[in-house]
C-alpha cells in the first residue's frame, strides 16, 4: 500500500530513490531430453501389470480404460497429450482397454464364481444383481451367459423360466 501511495503521489521522487535494476545475464534453459523409448518400455511394463492383476482378481471388477490405466501409472498427462511417442504403449493401450459389453461379460463370470463360492445357485435375477448388469439387458446376458460360461461352471444353473421364484 506505501508504494501504491509514493506513486500514485510522488512518482519522481519515488523512481528517483528506488534501487536500481540490474540486468542479470541469462543463463541458457537447459532442458534434459526425454528418453521416450526407456520411458515407452517402462509404461508398457508397468500397464500390463495392471492390466493382468485385474483380469486374474477375485475383487469385484473395475472396468479397463484408458483413465484408469494412466491414473494408475501415474502417467495420466502423458496418455493425454504425448502419447503419440510411445508406439508401443499406445498399441497395447488400444488392445487393453475393454468396451461396455466385455467389462459386463467379465462381470458375469465374477458373479457366478461369487455365487458359487457362497453356494447360491446361479439365478438370473441374482447374477444379473450380482454382477450389475442393468435391467433392460438381463435377456442379452443371460443367453450370452448360457451359450458361453454354462460349461466352466459346475454347480447346477436354473433353467430361465424358472429363474424368477
Amino acid at each position: 500500500a506505501v508504494y501504491t501511495w509514493l506513486i500514485r503521489h510522488d512518482n519522481e521522487w519515488f523512481h528517483k530513490n528506488s534501487p536500481v535494476v540490474r540486468d542479470r545475464p541469462r543463463r541458457p534453459i537447459y532442458r534434459e531430453k526425454i528418453g521416450w523409448a526407456e520411458r515407452d518400455e517402462a509404461l508398457l511394463a508397468k500397464m500390463k501389470f495392471i492390466v493382468e492383476s485385474e483380469l486374474q482378481s477375485s475383487k469385484r471388477p473395475t472396468r479397463i480404460t484408458k483413465e484408469r490405466l494412466g491414473y494408475s501409472t501415474g502417467a495420466i498427462s502423458i496418455f493425454r497429450k504425448g502419447i503419440e511417442h510411445l508406439p508401443k504403449t499406445k498399441e497395447y493401450l488400444a488392445q487393453a482397454i475393454e468396451t461396455r459389453d466385455a467389462y459386463r461379460k467379465r462381470k458375469l463370470a465374477w458373479g457366478a464364481n461369487y455365487l458359487i463360492s457362497n453356494n447360491e445357485p446361479i439365478v438370473m435375477w441374482k447374477l444379473m444383481k450380482v454382477a450389475g448388469i442393468p435391467d433392460k439387458m438381463w435377456g442379452k446376458y443371460w443367453e450370452f451367459f448360457l451359450k458361453e460360461q454354462r460349461n466352466s461352471y459346475t454347480y447346477p444353473l436354473e433353467r430361465p423360466e424358472m429363474s424368477y421364484q
